[in-house]
């Protein structure tokens, strides 16, 4: 994929890996937002987040990182 958008696009930029979201090899970043997520609509529990409920899930965040 990587060379492919290289060859296709000529992208010249840093490109990231593929990463894990959930589970205990979760990317830093997820663990922090999931860990400073304070409300989300999640059918069974709908205060607490344990794991990226969905592919789109965004998250907003100010300059200084919270959530």
């Amino acid at each position: 994929m990587k060379q492919h958008v290289i060859d296709t696009y000529g992208v010249k930029f840093p490109m990231t890996d593929k990463i894990n979201v959930n589970g205990p090899d979760a990317h830093d970043v997820f663990k922090y937002l999931l860990g400073n997520t304070k409300e989300m609509i999640h059918k069974d529990n709908p205060t607490t987040v344990e794991l990226v409920p969905w592919n789109f899930c965004r998250w907003i965040t100010d300059k200084q990182g919270r959530v």
